[in-house]
């Protein structure tokens, strides 16, 4: 896995920011490893052709 060398701050409301923390640990992963999988999930194909 390549290195982690950016870094991404976001603001959230607190409700999403309690979200994302709460589904973090019902999943036993970070928030980091949540917004990843997320990104992960992406399609860049079907975003190109638009």
């Amino acid at each position: 896995m390549a290195a982690k060398t950016k870094y991404l701050g976001v603001k959230l409301s607190e409700k999403r920011f309690l979200k994302l923390k709460k589904y973090a640990q019902l999943k036993d992963m970070t928030m980091t490893q949540i917004i990843e999988s997320y990104i992960d999930r992406i399609s860049l194909d079907k975003a190109q052709a638009e």
